[in-house]
């Protein structure tokens, strides 16, 4: 893809699924790339699959429910790559989803954990990152859920958290680009991830695929595809954007 080669990309939330798909997807278009993850070995393990710090990649630790972790990586990056060009969060409290349940039942704990991870550590990832890309323009994009326009009867707090991601995004991308910043969200649908296939069996998944109009489940290189994408020049009138590549389950925009 035009105008990746030679860019430096942050990528939090890296070390497995979709992160580290697209890891993969921007090392292969010639990106340089900043591993990050609260796993730091799974991070390194990413990172040394594709020819580590020689080849560009380098991995970092940091905690997207910590502000100061967040802001320390982001300047940890900078500092090796004396560069940024885009960010990508991607991380999220998926262990918090286990105990979200609708309106009533859903406690504050619940939404305490959601937030702080899913939204406030979003905030934190591009509030360091954005002064590193207005020095030159760049790109932020984040990883939200179709969950956030569904209208499901559970997962009230995750679904509320990537909703308020669209409008952070959109916040940015209107403030911001006239700068040269682009700032886009990616909106997955089911993404049948490796850990996620083993624990479904074969009825399971034929009849989640009856959902959808799509021959196949997605995968996590589909939203690397798209992430690679928003990253990549050719993506240069796309701004303040909610992609939902989830294989035409929802026909929202």
């Amino acid at each position: 893809m035009q105008g990746l080669n030679g860019r430096v990309i942050l990528v939090g939330g890296a070390a497995s699924g979709i992160g580290a798909a697209t890891v993969r997807r921007l090392h292969a278009a010639g990106a340089r790339v900043a591993v990050a993850d609260l796993d730091l070995a799974g991070a390194e393990q990413v990172a040394a699959e594709l020819g580590g710090p020689g080849a560009g990649l380098k991995a970092f630790h940091y905690d997207q429910g910590d502000a100061d972790s967040t802001a320390s990586m982001v300047e940890a990056v900078h500092r090796h790559f004396d560069q940024l060009d885009g960010a990508l969060a991607n991380a999220a409290n998926l262990t918090a989803i286990l105990r979200d349940g609708d309106l009533l039942s859903t406690d504050d704990a619940v939404w305490r954990d959601t937030f702080q991870v899913n939204l406030e550590g979003t905030v934190a990832l591009f509030r360091a990152a954005l002064p590193h890309l207005l020095e030159r323009g760049g790109t932020l994009l984040a990883t939200s859920s179709d969950a956030a326009s569904a209208g499901e009867p559970t997962r009230v707090a995750y679904a509320a958290s990537k909703a308020a991601i669209h409008a952070l995004c959109r916040h940015v991308a209107r403030r911001w680009g006239k700068d040269g910043v682009r700032c886009n969200v990616i909106s997955p649908g089911l993404v049948m991830t490796d850990s996620l296939e083993r624990a479904l069996d074969t009825d399971k998944r034929t009849a989640l695929l009856r959902q959808v109009p799509a021959p196949r489940h997605g995968r996590s290189a589909d939203i690397a595809a798209a992430a690679a994408f928003l990253f990549s020049d050719e993506a240069a009138w796309v701004n303040g954007q909610v992609w939902h590549v989830n294989g035409g389950v929802s026909m929202a925009n």
